[in-house]
């Protein structure tokens, strides 16, 4: 894996295209081949960089045009679940570290445990893929989940992730059981949650890279009963 050592210049990520593709004297989103950015069902990279420029690429879980290995200057510029590299300037994946590596070999019964009940030991994200603890995906709520676990926040969990909740202000990513902070105004990751609840991202995958920013939404949800 490498990262580029400062950031490139816009022409050089086709944020400048990506411009031109969705403003026009601040009349709003002009069409691009007839298809507006926020309205484009994608479903590779190739129709996303063809008008909106190299750093576009499709999520295939929201089939989305989103933006690829984002440039930041603080952690509240980058996806849910990922931390601004200061050294780097872009946004790159984070997970809490394994107890023990799980290919050290000389462990034991330690090798590859984690602080939360539920988390496991696996590769997290893709930019970069490495092994942390995260909590496995059950799908929507009232999923199924092995054991004692139960699915909240879109995965399985044996704890309250978070800590119980997060800061007021902040949003609580179930995934990588870390608080975030939103960098733009979203109404529903404002919301202060009753007592007993905890402000969670209603797509608990949208989350690392390639995250899509207009598909994150947040509520309130009872904390689980563990």
């Amino acid at each position: 894996m490498s990262i580029r050592a400062a950031p490139a210049p816009l022409a050089a990520l086709g944020l400048l295209t990506l411009g031109a593709c969705l403003s026009r004297g601040g009349e709003g989103p002009v069409p691009c081949g007839g298809v507006v950015w926020d309205d484009l069902v994608c479903g590779s990279d190739t129709e996303c960089t063809r008008c909106f420029g190299s750093n576009q690429v499709c999520n295939q879980n929201l089939h989305r045009c989103v933006i690829d290995r984002k440039d930041c200057t603080a952690d509240r510029d980058c996806c849910p679940g990922q931390i601004c590299s200061p050294a780097f300037q872009q946004c790159i994946d984070r997970a809490t570290p394994c107890g023990c590596p799980v290919d050290a070999g000389s462990c034991g019964v330690d090798a590859g445990t984690c602080p939360v009940e539920g988390q496991r030991c696996q590769t997290v994200g893709e930019f970069p893929a490495v092994e942390g603890c995260a909590f496995d995906p059950c799908g929507a709520d009232g999923g199924q989940c092995p054991g004692a676990l139960t699915c909240f926040g879109g995965h399985c969990v044996g704890a309250a992730p978070c800590g119980g909740g997060c800061a007021q202000g902040q949003v609580c990513v179930v995934r990588t059981n870390t608080c975030w902070t939103p960098n733009v105004s979203n109404e529903s990751c404002a919301l202060i949650c009753a007592f007993g609840e905890i402000l969670v991202l209603t797509d608990g995958m949208n989350v690392l890279n390639r995250c899509s920013y207009a598909g994150i939404k947040c509520a309130c949800r009872s904390r689980p009963a563990l």
